[in-house]
């Protein structure tokens, strides 16, 4: 399923993790990956993705999300009390959503990060193996770093 999301309004920090880059540390390299692997691995798995593809790890606040196109989406990990359409979001299972519906949420009931899937991934390139954002190195995920306002990620 091809889709688009628009970063209305930026996190604090989302990027882009999955699995991690590991066995670069004698180059310096960070091994990056999820910080809440468990969750990763829930999120993709419940849009039908491998359990090892990128997701958003967003920390708060989430800031605010518009989907393009209609899209099959998990969020997972902390509780950012998220709202779609200023209704409730059901965390940790699969939701269908409308394109410009817009994803928003609050500070964690508990926790500290949340993942966003959706199914069939999102168009990133891999740097040494993994489509984790590395910031140090200014690579890997959307383009090294962390999402900006008005972006919009294929």
């Amino acid at each position: 399923m091809d889709m688009s999301l628009e970063i209305v309004k930026a996190g604090l920090l989302s990027t882009f993790q999955d699995a991690g880059r590991v066995g670069y540390g004698a180059q310096g390299i960070h091994p990056t990956g999820a910080m809440d692997p468990e969750a990763l691995y829930l999120a993709n798995a419940l849009v039908g993705n491998p359990d090892t593809m990128a997701a958003i790890e967003m920390h708060f606040p989430i800031g605010v999300l518009c989907f393009r196109e209609d899209a099959l989406i998990a969020l997972t990990g902390a509780n950012c009390q998220p709202m779609l359409n200023g209704e409730i979001l059901s965390m940790n299972e699969p939701v269908f959503v409308k394109a410009g519906s817009i994803l928003t949420g609050a500070r964690p009931i508990d926790g500290a990060r949340s993942y966003l899937a959706i199914a069939g991934g999102w168009n990133l390139p891999f740097w040494l193996g993994s489509a984790s954002t590395d910031r140090s190195a200014q690579a890997g995920g959307w383009e090294g770093r962390a999402l900006k306002k008005g972006e919009v990620i294929p």
